[in-house]
């Protein structure tokens, strides 16, 4: 080989060496097809009380972190969407000590697959906890509160996997029917509700519908419908709100509902304020021992009503 042949052959592959870098350059990777979002929060509250106060109330200071998150991909008839929602608080009382206020883990992940334009087969994973213990503070007869157990991380836990059909006729709300719907309920503590060195003679025999002395109820074949609506309905006014109702279908009409709702309004590009609130009725979550009557507690709805002002940053 020639030195003529040799100098073609580098100008050559320079030349493609070059034209590849310029086209990574000038055409970059199509990532179009993602949307994400984060919310990272932060609350504070405080009251006080001077002595001479004749209204009663404790000083107290509380805080509140949250973190929402979410990941959406589509192209073509393909979508995937998942969803992560954090938020735990604690208040400290001047008498009472510190309380936790508010606690949650919410995971949902989802693979869509079109089949007209707003109805879509799908496939889920959930997952709902909390980070730390809970407790049930009661007062006795002769003033000393006894603090019960009764809940703690993963103590429950609820895992459920779903598949079925989904209708979104708008970008802000969908409703899900997960026709075949697998759920386990995990409590890894064994103290919650269960403890007879806690309880005595009320103790529960299930917490959350697990037996004692066991970490799983496995529920097979349900119906779980989910409905969620996510809208900005003025400049800086937020309502996302979502439904789970859950079916076995080996129960008659014993239906777990779940409600949660936030609305939250920018004051200000890093201030907001907040109102939350939860609404449940399962008839497995159900308080141990005795009420102010000498009788079992029965299922009840349980509601949660939270108010929070403070620094919101939102990056999309």
């Amino acid at each position: 080989m020639n030195l003529k042949s040799i100098l073609v052959s580098v100008s050559l592959l320079v030349s493609i060496i070059v034209n590849a870098q310029i086209s990574e350059e000038i055409i970059p990777k199509d990532t179009s097809y993602w949307k994400s979002g984060l919310q990272v929060g932060l609350n504070f509250n405080n009251s006080s009380f001077s002595k001479s106060w004749t209204g009663g109330g404790q000083n107290n200071i509380a805080f509140t972190t949250l973190l929402n998150g979410n990941t959406n991909y589509l192209k073509g008839k393909s979508s995937f969407n998942t969803v992560l929602e954090l938020l735990y608080g604690k208040t400290s009382f001047a008498k009472d000590g510190v309380r936790k206020s508010q606690d949650k883990i919410y995971l949902d992940s989802k693979y869509g697959y079109s089949i007209s334009k707003s109805w879509s087969l799908f496939a889920s994973l959930n997952y709902l906890s909390q980070f730390d213990k809970g407790y049930d503070y009661k007062v006795t007869k002769n003033n000393i509160t006894s603090d019960l157990l009764i809940s703690s991380f993963a103590s429950p836990a609820f895992f459920t996997q779903s598949v079925g059909l989904e209708y979104k006729p708008v970008s802000y709300w969908f409703i899900r029917f997960g026709l075949g719907t697998f759920r386990q309920t995990f409590v890894y503590n064994d103290n919650v509700y269960s403890s007879p060195e806690q309880f005595g003679e009320v103790a529960a025999e299930k917490a959350y519908g697990v037996e004692r002395g066991k970490k799983v109820r496995q529920e097979n074949f349900a119906l779980q419908i989910v409905s969620q609506y996510n809208k900005d309905v003025a400049k800086n006014i937020n309502i996302n709100a979502r439904y789970t109702g859950f079916w076995n279908y080996t129960k008659e009409m014993d239906v777990d509902h779940r409600f949660d709702a936030t609305i939250t309004a920018k004051v200000s590009k890093y201030i907001s304020t907040s109102l939350t609130n939860t609404l449940i009725y399962d008839t497995d979550q159900v308080l141990p021992g005795l009420d102010e009557n000498n009788k079992p507690y029965k299922p009840s709805i349980q509601s949660f009503l939270g108010v929070n002002l403070g620094l919101l940053v939102q990056l999309k």
